[in-house]
């Protein structure tokens, strides 16, 4: 976000961007309300007004700390998987969707689970040795570098997610609302794509407004 914010600072020094975080069905909801211009969220998009673009594609990795008793074993059975204690993102978070969509597709069943409201704490709690959980790649990398955190060799396939850009199909798009959405469109295919999911991942959904201007061409 903070390259495509740079990006556009380049090209449209006046186009102004609010942004606000929260989780994915409490930004679609803002949206629908016409409360907010658009939304990145983390998962699919349940309301019908809203039109949903699929945007960039991220990898889940199971983790924990590097204490857990998972984390000495040379492979994670399916079984250990099942019975561990997992955090968990809140209801409404586009990630705890995905994340249960994902595993519950091949474990059929999660013993026991905790919520906690963001990645940031859910991350510094597995540091603890506090149970395991399935967190983006972007978000638990720098505890992995420092062996904080170690990823579970597990035989499942590999768990990835869609972000998606969302939008109100009755919005008025200002041009300065239709330059943001084609530049995080663009961004994909951007030669930069690796940096920017490397060094901006957020935790969060983000939801834009007042993205306009009167000095656009």
């Amino acid at each position: 976000l903070p390259l495509i914010l740079g990006e556009l600072r380049q090209s449209t020094p006046h186009l102004r961007v609010d942004v606000d975080m929260a989780n994915s069905m409490a930004i679609a909801r803002r949206v629908a309300d016409f409360e907010i211009d658009m939304g990145l969220i983390e998962g699919p998009c349940h309301l019908p007004e809203l039109s949903a673009e699929p945007w960039l594609i991220d990898e889940l990795l199971i983790v924990a700390g590097q204490r857990h008793p998972l984390a000495l074993k040379q492979q994670v059975t399916l079984d250990d998987l099942r019975t561990a204690e997992w955090l968990l993102r809140e209801p409404g978070s586009g990630t705890r969707e995905e994340v249960e969509r994902l595993l519950l597709l091949h474990l059929h069943d999660l013993a026991e689970t905790r919520q906690i409201g963001s990645s940031e704490a859910i991350k510094h709690t597995l540091a603890q040795g506090i149970g395991i959980s399935c967190l983006s790649r972007w978000v638990v990398r720098d505890l992995l570098a420092s062996e904080v955190l170690v990823g579970l060799p597990h035989a499942l396939p590999a768990l990835t997610r869609r972000f998606f850009l969302i939008r109100h199909r009755d919005k008025y798009i200002s041009p300065g609302l239709e330059r943001f959405w084609e530049n995080c469109s663009q961004f994909v295919s951007h030669e930069f794509l690796f940096l920017f999911i490397k060094q901006v991942r957020a935790t969060k959904t983000i939801c834009f407004r007042n993205l306009s201007t009167s000095h656009i061409v």
